[in-house]
């Protein structure tokens, strides 16, 4: 079996369907009854979000830039030592990932505007517009013809629901304490599970 997906936001922009189905007459999704009763009028969007999330935590602008900073080194020393390789196929001339920004410092990141005034957020630690496809395959654990082993063995999946918070962190869970088991052994026992919170 493969499981795959795409994303084409050059052509299908955030927000998209929102503003489609409003100009079709089908009205804001954020505009029903049920919606005003629950949320009112707090404004649900990544970014603002994202500010609520940071603001709850403590977390400061200085904190998410030395995060991304630090992500953005990581895929760039791990794409030049070759790691990833044997997982991107080009296409379109495309041969690798175009994410990760070499000559980011801490400095640029610091000079950039907000998204939203007084924010902590800027453009340095928010997705670009990116295009992409990705796809694996999964069978039934059985020895490579190459003779390796499975990484890892996935035992069972599950959603769970969660009560949706105005900052969006999902942090009103109503998850069992104890989720799935999930053994993630190349030779998997019992003794190997982990037990995991999924949450949609």
């Amino acid at each position: 079996m493969v499981a795959g997906g795409v994303e084409n936001m050059s052509m299908v922009p955030l927000a998209c369907a929102t503003l489609d189905g409003e100009a079709a007459g089908h009205g804001h999704p954020r505009g029903g009854y049920g919606w005003r009763a629950r949320f009112g009028d707090v404004q649900l969007h990544q970014i603002g979000g994202a500010e609520l999330i940071a603001e709850k935590w403590a977390i400061t602008r200085g904190d998410m830039e030395e995060l991304a900073l630090a992500s953005h080194e990581r895929a760039i020393a791990a794409r030049d030592n070759g790691r990833f390789e044997g997982e991107v196929t080009p296409y379109g001339g495309v041969a690798r990932d175009e994410g990760p920004r070499r000559v980011t410092t801490r400095e640029k990141m610091a000079a950039l505007k907000t998204l939203t005034p007084d924010g902590l957020l800027s453009a340095e630690m928010a997705s670009q517009i990116s295009d992409g496809a990705s796809a694996v395959g999964l069978r039934p654990a059985m020895p490579s013809r190459a003779g390796r082993r499975p990484a890892g063995v996935c035992v069972s999946v599950t959603v769970t629901n969660q009560v949706t918070t105005p900052s969006g962190d999902g942090s009103q869970s109503q998850t069992p304490s104890d989720g799935p088991i999930t053994l993630t052994s190349s030779n998997p026992t019992h003794r190997d599970g982990v037990r995991q919170n999924r949450h949609a």
